[in-house]
């Protein structure tokens, strides 16, 4: 099994996320001499990711006399873990004990939340969506179109001039989204685009497939005509947002990894990237969430690679 997939599946079940950072958590390095956390496919960095990328509670256990870490020994992607309140515990016999007390106080804590007391006002204000959140609307026809939550946060935009195939314009800098967003879970199928404007001008037919042959002009109208129809405020994605919510919180190439075959998405496999080895190419689009189960989107997206 790829270990990848089994993180992001049990990470997304946790309630709360505990970091256990010991002494030399940010300096352990592997055999080349790199610090292990600076290798996107280490697995405590891809854990830790899960949890921030899906807004888990992370609270970080400082244990055996550790400190924590300074924002240069961490990748950019692990930066919020320094903006969480840590926790020193023990270490030996102390430890499992003192884990124990940790989560109970966790879990008090959210009972406390979940229940005021009687005559007690709390703030009612609606809760901030969670990371993969969905958000579904009714188009003309009874058509639904559904959308995944993009939490705000920081990444780096553009790609390490150490990336295959990186181009010179992708100059890699730091670019913070202070607002979360709402995007399509999958690009607009011609079942929903024949809803709200009455046309299909797709080369490849299908209600599922994803529309094509529409230019720029098509697609801001589509957005104003599904805002006129729905009152939903609906618009195109900034490229700092597109490319946010196509990474999922990761540092990779693809949210997925480094290789791209037409195994993982559907493009023209036979001139892989980051392997040698061929995969398919259909030479056709595909039904949109056709990949999605073997390679899950940390926020529920699909599609945003290839296909289209």
């Amino acid at each position: 099994m790829d270990f990848r997939k089994v993180i992001q599946r049990h990470v997304s079940q946790c309630e709360f996320f505990l970091a256990v950072i010991g002494r030399n958590w940010a300096t352990v390095c592997d055999a080349g001499g790199t610090p292990r956390l600076m290798n996107p496919n280490d697995f405590v960095r891809l854990e830790i990711e899960a949890a921030l990328a899906r807004e888990i509670p992370v609270t970080p256990l400082l244990v055996d006399g550790a400190v924590m870490p300074r924002e240069d020994q961490l990748p950019p992607s692990l930066h919020p873990l320094l903006y969480m309140n840590a926790a020193t515990i023990r270490h030996g016999r102390d430890f499992e004990p003192d884990v124990r007390r940790r989560v109970k106080g966790l879990h008090e804590a959210a009972e406390w939340y979940a229940t005021p007391a009687v005559g007690e006002r709390r703030d009612v204000s609606p809760p901030v969506p969670k990371a993969g959140d969905r958000h579904e609307i009714t188009l003309p026809g009874g058509v639904t179109m559904a959308f995944a939550w993009c939490p705000p946060g920081t990444f780096l935009m553009g790609s390490p001039e150490s990336e295959l195939d990186r181009a010179p314009v992708e100059q890699q800098h730091q670019v913070t989204l202070t607002k979360g967003f709402f995007t399509g879970i999958h690009p607009v199928t011609q079942a929903q685009y024949q809803a709200v404007v009455g046309a299909n001008p797709s080369h490849f037919k299908g209600d599922q497939l994803p529309v094509e042959c529409v230019s720029w002009e098509d697609a801001i109208n589509f957005c104003a005509v599904v805002m006129q129809k729905t009152g939903t405020d609906l618009r195109l994605p900034t490229e700092a947002q597109w490319e946010y919510a196509a990474r999922g919180g990761t540092a990779m190439p693809f949210y997925w990894g480094l290789e791209l075959n037409g195994m993982q998405a559907n493009c023209d496999g036979s001139n892989p990237y980051g392997t040698t080895t061929k995969g398919p190419n259909l030479e056709t689009t595909t039904t949109v969430g056709s990949y999605a189960g073997k390679y899950p989107h940390p926020w529920g997206l699909t599609d945003v690679i290839g296909n289209v």
